[in-house]
């Protein structure tokens, strides 16, 4: 999980990068910005551990490429930079999935391994109480299932969370009236998927005991077909 959160978190602030680096360019590329905010280009701002301060110290920086190159040398210095922001998110991202993809390998073959270990251990009256089927489903189904549930909890604990708080911070920082209103519809469509996924929920353990009971009849029927040939009762 640590290594997951730190390849989760550069790969969030690389993406916030390539949407944030679109603001100045447009502003200072096309003359849009206003006068104060281009006198404000043209000193490099103070230290700060804030948005304001990596706004205008891109638009510093950028304003001394517009004077010493010219504006086409500057759209390819933006280029440039988005072009790797983004090969750093999605190395970044990539190496997160590898980071999840690993964990459900060991998780599957440490549960199976330990379901099969406690299985043969059990005591006769189990065997005889339960159908081999629902074991089967249990040791494969059910494995993977805690699976990918494994790998949704690292999503929904982890990265969905730093990424809304990432890009609601820089959407507050440029528009707080859109922020808001983003958060009321977020909260409508929070509640809906909720009481879809209690549904859903339901559905699925449903789904899960007819695969069980499934696989019981495949099994009975295919441990019996030899029997059931020898004896000529069905053709």
């Amino acid at each position: 999980m640590l290594l997951y959160f730190l390849a989760t978190v550069p790969a969030i602030f690389f993406g916030i990068i390539n949407l944030t680096l679109l603001i100045p360019l447009l502003e200072v590329l096309f003359n849009q910005a206003s006068d104060a905010a281009t006198l404000a280009t043209l000193t490099k701002p103070t230290f700060g551990m804030s948005l304001h301060y990596l706004k205008f110290l891109f638009a510093y920086h950028f304003t001394q490429i517009i004077d010493a190159y010219g504006r086409i040398s500057a759209l390819y210095f933006v280029c440039i930079l988005m072009l790797v922001a983004v090969l750093l998110a999605n190395m970044f991202r990539y190496l997160a999935e590898r980071v999840v993809a690993d964990l459900r390998v060991n998780l599957v073959y440490n549960l199976r391994k330990e379901l099969f270990d406690h299985i043969t251990q059990l005591h006769l009256g189990y065997f005889t109480a339960q159908h081999r089927g629902d074991i089967m489903a249990r040791v494969t189904s059910d494995v993977q299932e805690v699976e990918h549930m494994t790998a949704y909890t690292l999503r929904a604990f982890l990265k969905e969370p730093a990424t809304l708080v990432g890009f609601f911070t820089v959407l507050l920082y440029l528009s707080p009236q859109l922020t808001w209103l983003a958060l009321l519809l977020l909260l409508i469509v929070g509640g809906s998927v909720t009481a879809l996924a209690h549904k859903l929920f339901q559905e699925t353990v449903q789904s899960q005991t007819s695969l069980g009971r499934l696989m019981h009849l495949l099994e009975e029927t295919l441990h019996g077909m030899q029997l059931v040939k020898s004896f000529a009762a069905r053709p």
